[in-house]
Parts: C-alpha cells; structure tokens; sequence
C-alpha cells in the first residue's frame, strides 16, 4: 500500500473506534438507501452497530454520530422502486449545521417520495409509517443485520443448525 505499515491504523475507515473524533465534539450523520445496489446498506448498518458496540450503546453513539437508512432509495439518491431522492445533500447539510451550531440533534431528514411527497427518514433503527388518517408517526425497527463473521463461525462449529453452509 502506500501507507507506511506503521500509519495505516490512522486512516483506517473502518475502524469503530471514533472516540477521538467524538471528544473533540464532532459530529456525523452518515446516510444509506436501501436500494443502493452499488454500496449496500448491510455492511453500512454493520459498521454503525459496531460503534455503538465500541461506545458501549446507542445512545451514546447518537449523542455524536446519527445513521439515516432510506426506505427505497437506490445510489447517490437516485430512483429505487419508491424514492425518487434521498434527503439532498443541502438538507442534510443544513442537519448538521444546526446540530454543531445549534446542538439540535436530527431525528429526521426529509426526503421525497414518489411525485412530489415528503418522506420523513427516521433516524437508525426507526422508521416513520403513515397511518390511514395522513399522519407519520415513527416506529422503532430491529437493530442490525448479522455479521459474516458471526455466520461463518456459527457454520464452522454448528453445520447442524438449520441454515448453515455445509
């Protein structure tokens, strides 16, 4: 690489640990679309899981650093089945603005739905749902997504459990 061996931990991109970035009062809102087929949304949920792990939980991580998974929206914010954009990135600028100058934290984003509807983007793990009278109102979903790691070695040591690789 062309990384010195002695540097490469300082530019590690995938390293959980941004304790050093969250000390010095920073602040991250990292945005996914479900439909990405060029950079899927598992390994960017994954990451996000694994520093909470390192925090020690997700509130703790929220305080410095909030996901955003965007229900139908393919890369770059294009047009997946449902979205026709993700929340642009004036918008999610202006987000983060508000959060470093202002401490309002995002719970959510919008983005814009087929036509010319708004879509509320809830922040990881939620999930706004409208009801039949017009309404949002936001849902918690299930965290995370299996890790490979965790796969293999559970078909490594158990090929008996159901679903396992033989």
């Amino acid at each position: 690489g062309f990384l010195a061996q002695e540097d490469e931990s300082s530019f590690n991109a995938c390293s959980p640990d941004l304790s050093a970035f969250a000390r010095r009062g920073g602040r991250l809102i990292m945005t996914a679309g479900w439909e990405d087929q060029t950079i899927p949304p598992f390994p960017i949920v994954d990451y996000y899981e694994r520093v909470c792990e390192r925090d020690g939980g997700i509130e703790k991580t929220k305080s410095y650093f909030r996901l955003f998974c965007v229900p139908g929206c393919a890369h770059g914010g294009g047009k997946g089945r449902a979205m026709t954009g993700a929340p642009g990135g004036a918008t999610v600028r202006q987000c983060l603005v508000d959060w470093c100058e202002k401490g309002k934290a995002p719970e959510a984003i919008e983005g814009r739905w087929i036509g010319k509807m708004q879509l509320p983007v809830a922040v990881y793990p939620g999930l706004f749902v409208k009801d039949a009278s017009g309404k949002w109102t936001r849902k918690e979903t299930r965290r995370g997504v299996p890790r490979i790691s965790e796969v293999a070695l559970q078909t490594e040591t158990n090929p008996e459990k159901k679903g396992a690789a033989r």
